[in-house]
């Protein structure tokens, strides 16, 4: 049987929770980044993830931890990237304006390090819908075989 447990992270926190997934054979434990982010996928075909926080992340992961990247696009989609399994070329980072204070409308930006994730690179995606609160993911019927 299949046994998650989450904790969310305190503010100021590296990332922002961590998964642990038990099952009679073994232990996986991801340390998980969320973003929400607007942005015209069919014009940009990467998703920011700036150098200090994938830095960050790697610093601050306990053992054994997997680092995930969950950007939550447009209030529809979903990408899930496996931080630790990206290969980046150096053609995938550049600056990029970044608010000072994050959630400050008047915060004046800077450019900052970020690396690009093609999203071609997640290792799955999908639409959700929020009900009541609650993400729920829209079922995909598996591709049928040829």
């Amino acid at each position: 049987t299949f046994k998650p447990l989450t904790e969310k992270m305190p503010s100021k926190s590296n990332y922002d929770m961590r998964l642990s997934a038990f099952t009679n054979q073994s232990t996986h434990i991801y340390a998980i980044e969320l973003k929400s982010r607007k942005q015209d996928i069919t014009k940009y075909t990467t998703l920011p993830i700036t150098v200090r926080k994938l830095c960050n992340m790697k610093k601050a992961r306990r053992e054994c931890d997997k680092l995930i990247y969950m950007v939550l696009l447009n209030n529809e989609e979903y990408y899930i990237f496996d931080l630790d399994t990206i290969q980046l070329p150096l053609t995938s980072i550049a600056f990029w304006n970044i608010k000072k204070v994050q959630f400050d409308d008047t915060s004046l930006q800077e450019p900052t390090e970020t690396i690009f994730l093609p999203i071609d690179k997640a290792i799955t995606h999908g639409k959700f819908t929020i009900t009541n609160g609650s993400i729920r993911t829209k079922v995909k019927k598996p591709k049928e075989a040829t």
